[in-house]
């Protein structure tokens, strides 16, 4: 059997180290999938990711997000944070990271994410190569959510652009509070979808609840503040 642990990282192409800055800035994201630990019989999903600064007094917190949109896997292989999805005989597990940090009890001064993906044949727990259809079938998933959602809820997202909430942060640090707030979930939740409109001046977050339960939040630019709908 083949182990191996899969790596990315969060572009490192805007975040170069400057020793003597005085703001608090993530340098590197990052985060990963491994299975170095498991065996044919006994096998488990390890996820982990690290946070690094060019601040030695700030904070850094890395958190790990992730919901079962498809979940066939046995029983034995305990998951912990993946999006997951199968496509006999492969499964593919993502995960997703989100990264921030703050300068003492300030506000936050950073936020990155960084996801990893890998694909594992079950027979034999081997890690196997990404066929670029299962991953576009992954992204499907999300897009088939978001359009139950809209019709659940009466919006329409024909001029939305599904975002992540690193662009939100980028955007306006006080809606990206909002948004963080608003995309918590429970166990069962489907992932939760940022949308932003082409103007730059709408939001909608799109959540869809264990029981089928589909929620939308709006957001609206108004008189240069994001106002909560």
């Amino acid at each position: 059997m083949i182990k191996r642990s899969v790596f990315a990282i969060a572009g490192l192409g805007s975040l170069l180290l400057f020793a003597n800055s005085a703001s608090a800035d993530i340098t590197s994201a990052t985060s990963s999938v491994d299975i170095s630990s498991s065996t044919t019989s006994s096998y488990k999903v390890k996820f982990s990711a690290k946070t690094l600064n060019n601040n030695a007094n700030a904070k850094v917190y890395t958190l790990y997000k992730g919901v079962v949109l498809v979940d066939e896997v046995e029983d034995r292989v305990r998951t912990s944070g993946a999006y997951t999805s199968s496509h006999e005989p492969k499964i593919r597990y993502k995960v997703e990271s989100e990264h921030t940090e703050s300068l003492g009890a300030g506000p936050i001064s950073d936020f990155k994410m960084s996801s990893d993906t890998a694909v594992y044949n079950p027979i034999d727990w081997t890690l196997v190569k990404e066929d670029p259809h299962e991953a576009k079938e992954y992204e499907n998933l999300l897009v088939q959510s978001a359009n139950e959602i809209a019709d659940d809820t009466g919006i329409d997202l024909s001029e939305y652009t599904v975002v992540d909430k690193e662009v939100v942060f980028n955007l306006d640090k006080d809606l990206f509070k909002e948004v963080n707030a608003v995309t918590k979930i429970s166990i069962g939740d489907t992932r939760p979808q940022i949308y932003l409109h082409e103007s730059r001046e709408s939001l909608y977050v799109l959540k869809q609840s264990a029981d089928g339960e589909s929620t939308v939040t709006e957001f609206v630019l108004e008189n240069d503040k994001w106002e909560k709908q």
